[in-house]
């Protein structure tokens, strides 16, 4: 085991919902330098995206025994102006990494920031969210993001969580560092909701990246943030990636024990212990109205911090309410991320751009 992941290790001892892969690591001698109208304003630009690559492969909806909430509503295309998002600071406009710092609701934070030199005039955005008690820098290195940055242009920011003083239903037995969800939804007066708004503001100051093309990518709590985001700001984001993530409906996230062996939710479903459990969606509704951002979701059958159970519920929910979902259950793994995830999921991403 790395020094990195024995130090993830200790923390899910301790906080009991977060380990990590192997790590990837980037060089350390690199450049430093719920519905919401109001956000809806105004014409998005198109900065000349590149082809978007094969038309998505719809996929039937598996029933899991869960409620799929109300049917969905077109409400038709969204047109987009600039977020009236209150911040002050920047994104630091070099090559490289670095690091820069946004006060949003007077809370300074900070944002980890890739660079590569082979961005072009208006390059992809994708953003990374870490999980329980872990850092902007871990989840970078741990999805191999810096390669995908370099190999396609991308620009990749991954801001850090603030610490919580109080416990959630992620967290029901414990205070740490992660990101804030239900029942905080409201992206008017969620601190990380306001701080992503910010970093898309701040990221095309700085950079041009294309409006089109903003990509999230979140594991564990991570993921569950990621979710929510493209829940309620989905009309500025082009896709999703979640690791071991999905949609709790029980009282809190460990109330859910199951664990199967499978790759697919069909198949896990009809093993013992399934849940079955109702009640508010947690991290946050999904939603049946206005643009709806695919979703990648992948999951360890055997993950005994997150059950597998909560990402066949979303990926039945996503899909009952229009969503394109691609699904991948990976058999007998644990609580992890895919080596290299960023890598992997990129051509998927990439795919798909916000019209």
């Amino acid at each position: 085991m790395t020094p990195g992941a024995g130090r993830l290790a200790a923390l899910l001892l301790l906080a009991g919902c977060h380990t990590a892969s192997e790590w990837v690591e980037v060089p350390r001698d690199a450049a430093v330098g719920a519905e919401v109208p109001s956000l809806d304003r105004g014409v998005i630009v198109d900065q000349g995206a590149a082809d978007a690559g094969p038309a998505p492969v719809d996929r039937p909806a598996v029933d899991l025994g869960v409620d799929a909430g109300p049917a969905p509503v077109d409400s038709g295309p969204v047109v987009l102006g600039p977020d009236p998002v209150s911040f002050t600071g920047t994104l630091p406009a070099v090559t490289g990494r670095g690091t820069g710092t946004l006060t949003v609701g007077g809370q300074a934070r900070e944002v980890l920031v890739y660079v590569p030199s082979s961005r072009g005039a208006s390059p992809p955005l994708l953003v990374l969210f870490h999980g329980t008690n872990d850092t902007a820098g871990a989840i970078f290195s741990e999805s191999a993001a810096q390669r995908v940055a370099d190999d396609h242009g991308v620009v990749v920011v991954a801001p850090l969580a603030v610490y919580q003083g109080v416990s959630d239903w992620d967290h029901p037995d414990s205070e740490g560092r992660w990101w804030e969800t239900y029942p905080s939804v409201n992206p008017d007066t969620n601190r990380d909701l306001l701080l992503l708004r910010a970093v898309l503001v701040a990221a095309q100051r700085a950079y041009a990246v294309d409006p089109a093309r903003i990509y999230l990518l979140g594991h564990s709590n991570g993921a569950f943030f990621a979710q929510l985001a493209a829940n309620t700001v989905g009309e500025r984001i082009a896709a999703w990636a979640s690791s071991s993530g999905g949609l709790c409906n029980c009282p809190t996230r460990p109330d859910c024990t199951f664990t199967g062996r499978g790759t697919s939710c069909a198949s896990l479903a009809a093993q013992s212990g399934w849940c079955a459990c109702s009640g508010p969606d947690k991290p946050g509704p999904i939603r049946t109205a206005g643009r709806r951002p695919p979703a990648y979701l992948t999951h360890g059958s055997s993950d005994d911090i997150v059950t597998p159970y909560f990402t066949c519920a979303l990926a039945s929910r996503l899909a009952a309410a229009g969503f394109e979902v691609e699904t991948v259950l990976r058999d007998g793994d644990l609580h992890v991320m895919p080596d290299a995830f960023a890598v992997t999921v990129w051509p998927w991403l990439f795919r798909h751009r916000r019209e």
